[in-house]
């Protein structure tokens, strides 16, 4: 048996979570996951209570959560995007 070890160092290794390890805590990733609990929850119940409509809805919300997660990206809020970069600058002054 083949086992590998695997160097840690500090860069790879933070116990807070901060942005630089690109961890998503930012508004594109929390719009993202949000909207997709939601639509998750709209079609987990809709199964449930075999609700197609409902189903479809929650597909949709979905779709429209990563849509507004790539979107919201592109537009600099994403992990080193520019509002980001700009938001982090004015909370570590």
């Amino acid at each position: 048996m083949n086992i590998q070890t695997v160097e840690v160092t500090d860069r790879d290794y933070d116990p807070t979570h901060t942005q630089e390890l690109g961890h998503g805590n930012t508004i594109a990733a929390w719009a993202l996951v949000l909207t997709v609990s939601v639509g998750a929850l709209i079609t987990g119940i809709s199964l449930f209570l075999s609700a197609w409509t409902g189903v479809i809805i929650g597909v949709v919300v979905i779709a429209i959560g990563c849509a507004l997660g790539i979107g919201l990206k592109a537009a600099g809020y994403g992990v080193g995007g520019k509002k980001t970069v700009e938001r982090e600058a004015k909370k570590d002054r």
